[in-house]
């Protein structure tokens, strides 16, 4: 089986510049940066919930049964 692989410098240089100038149209959209700031901050929110009941269920397994370990 023979594999080839062609990297070509010049595109990657194009494809970088492409991404830039997508990210720079995309911050100057208010209505996108609203969206994206209302989607971290539910992430946030989930990732608050998820460790506050991860360390409400390791303080639960810590705790004595019947005043036994």
């Amino acid at each position: 089986m023979r594999v080839e692989m062609n990297l070509d410098i010049q595109e990657t240089g194009c494809l970088r510049d492409d991404i830039d100038s997508r990210i720079a149209e995309f911050k100057q959209d208010p209505e996108k940066m609203s969206e994206l700031g209302g989607f971290v901050d539910e992430v946030l929110n989930e990732a608050q919930k998820s460790a506050e009941d991860k360390l409400q269920d390791k303080s639960a397994d810590d705790r004595p049964r019947n005043g036994m370990y």
